[in-house]
This record gives structure tokens, C-alpha cells and sequence, in this order.
């Protein structure tokens, strides 16, 4: 414990809505600890219960977010071509114009078993991926008529990188590239 790192536990936590959670109720509890641990019972109450308010609002405001801010996870290793599932496209709007966003919410896989989760606000999104249940990898973008531009985090490795990709006309696959700064990787992604 004599080698602890704030910055680098506070980097980590970041990486995930429950790991910002996990802060606050860990400060919370210092400072709850630390001004209010003469006062009488009357005023422990009141002040807990102001912070146990504050708290909760905060938390929601979180998971109604949802991974705002938030870089997405490839599914693959640099080397590999693996899919990662595909957002679907409401629109036959050609890749890179500015027609309406296709519908990616929802969903999806690749062929090396890893599964994501798409939520989409109009032309931004973000979305978590797993393996085996549990989450590996997040990401947030935008959509400019078929075409995804995003950033990701690997949640194992901590790589992060940017992709781009197009939705295919039936919104069955998207299809792009990723890169980490040093290497670039072909993906596929279905539903």
C-alpha cells in the first residue's frame, strides 16, 4: 500500500459508469466520516441523508447517460479480422452524406463470440461489448448518413483507438477499419 496511485485508481474508475459510482460513495464516505464524526446523532442523520439524495441523483444522471464520454472496444486483436456486429441503416443514403442516421440501437455479434450493445441518440451512439458476459471494450461515435466514425477503449489491454466504418444498405453488417496508432485491422460486425 506504500505505492498507491490516486490518479491511476481514479484513471480506472473512470473507464466505467459503475466506477465513477463506486468513487463517489467511497468520498462520500471519507467526508462523511471525516466532518461529521464529533457531531451529535440528529445532525449525522440529516447530513447523511442529504448526501444519500445528492448521491442518488448523481447516479441516475449516470446510467440515464449511459457511457457518454466513453471510448468503444474493438473486438478483435490488431491482427485478427474478426467481425464486430453491424448497425443497421434505416436509410440507403450513400456512405458519408448527410441523410438521415440508420438505426444501429440494438444488438449484435461477430464471429469470435463477442456481443455489443448499441445505444443510439440520432447521429451519435455508443455501445459495450462482451465476451463471455462480461464486459471488455466500450466506445462512443457518430453517423454522417451511412458512415461511422468512433473511439474505443479496450478494457483489458486499456488500448484506445479510433475505427471507421460503413453500415451495408440492409443494415445487416457494418464493415471498417480500426486503428491503435501503431496498427490497423478489417473488421465485420452482423446482427
Amino acid at each position: 500500500m506504500g505505492n498507491f496511485d490516486a490518479a491511476a485508481v481514479i484513471k480506472a474508475a473512470a473507464t466505467s459508469n459503475l466506477g465513477v459510482v463506486s468513487l463517489l460513495a467511497l468520498v462520500l464516505a471519507f467526508l462523511a466520516w471525516r466532518f461529521f464524526q464529533r457531531s451529535e446523532d440528529r445532525i449525522k442523520l440529516i447530513a447523511f441523508a442529504m448526501m444519500f439524495l445528492g448521491a442518488a441523483g448523481f447516479v441516475a444522471a449516470v446510467m440515464l447517460v449511459g457511457g457518454e464520454g466513453a471510448t468503444p472496444a474493438p473486438s478483435q486483436s490488431p491482427a485478427s479480422s474478426s467481425a464486430e456486429p453491424p448497425a443497421p441503416s434505416a436509410s440507403g443514403t450513400p456512405s458519408g452524406s448527410t441523410g438521415e442516421a440508420p438505426n444501429i440501437a440494438g444488438a449484435w455479434h461477430d464471429d469470435e463470440g463477442y456481443r455489443y450493445t448499441f445505444i443510439q441518440d440520432g447521429g451519435t451512439f455508443s455501445y459495450t461489448m462482451l465476451r463471455d458476459g462480461n464486459q471488455v471494450g466500450r466506445g462512443v461515435g457518430t453517423i454522417a448518413g451511412t458512415h461511422l466514425r468512433y473511439r474505443y477503449v479496450d478494457d483489458g489491454s486499456g488500448n484506445e483507438g479510433t475505427c471507421e466504418a460503413d453500415v451495408a444498405a440492409d443494415t445487416k453488417a457494418i464493415k471498417g477499419s480500426c486503428t491503435d496508432g501503431s496498427t490497423t485491422w478489417a473488421f465485420v460486425i452482423a446482427r
